[in-house]
């Protein structure tokens, strides 16, 4: 009991007779990260401003629903000055999808990363590309051959398929100078729970400092205006 006490950020006077609850979390960011902890099982660890900043991205910046991890680790780094690797923010996202708060089915983008010197970097193309068109299609065809290859080495299960994309994409990058992909976008789902709204209410209040727009015209006032405003438009 007094471990979780402790964990959630409450205040207790512990004695025979039981416990007795003094304070509970009362900053935004305090009361965000007790909710992150206690409903999502988020790490004690959890940096509840940058949490709140992953949030309110899917508003402040155009297209984050449905870009590349490492895109979205740079453009928070951009727009809210936090640091963030992508393996994090991964990992915040499959804990919104375990707990339903949002699922992948939003729009698909399409994107090419190639490489400039020791640098990779990453650029949105539109979906009807030709050359885009034409990697995909030689994709098609060098995993075939490569599955075959990989079989005739004598290669089974996930060892086969491993060697068999590893050749793949060699040989894609050796022809194209590049990588392209799809990226399934991540859309926001009804409120549920109670505590959900109040996840995106903390968000807001905490992360309205850093962004480009006023305050009033992202706060959200009711579970109404979520529905209609804040992440419907990525529909």
């Amino acid at each position: 009991m007094k471990a979780t006490l402790e964990k959630w950020g409450y205040e207790y006077d512990y004695s025979r007779s039981g416990v007795e609850i003094t304070g509970k979390p009362d900053l935004p960011e305090e009361k965000l990260k007790e909710i992150l902890i206690r409903k999502l099982n988020l790490d004690v660890q959890i940096n509840a401003y940058d949490f709140a900043c992953f949030l309110c991205a899917f508003t402040d910046i155009g297209s984050f629903d449905s870009m590349p991890w490492d895109e979205r680790a740079i453009q928070m780094q951009l727009k809210y000055d936090v640091d963030v690797t992508d393996r994090t923010l991964r990992s915040w996202c499959k804990r919104l999808i375990g707990s339903d708060i949002i699922q992948k089915c939003g729009r698909e983008t399409f994107w090419k990363t190639q490489r400039f010197g020791k640098e990779k970097y990453r650029t949105p193309v539109a979906a009807d590309d030709d050359e885009m068109a034409q990697y995909f299609q030689k994709k098609s065809e060098y995993l075939e051959v490569a599955r075959l290859a990989a079989e005739e080495a004598g290669k089974t299960g996930k060892e086969a398929a491993a060697s068999a994309w590893d050749a793949t994409y060699k040989s894609l990058w050796r022809e194209f100078g590049c990588c392209y992909y799809a990226c399934r976008g991540l859309l926001f789902n009804a409120i549920g729970e109670d505590y959900i709204f109040e996840i995106y209410e903390l968000a807001q209040e905490i992360a309205a400092a850093p962004v480009s727009l006023p305050p009033d015209e992202r706060k959200i006032n009711s579970k109404e205006d979520y529905h209609e405003t804040w992440f419907r438009s990525n529909l």
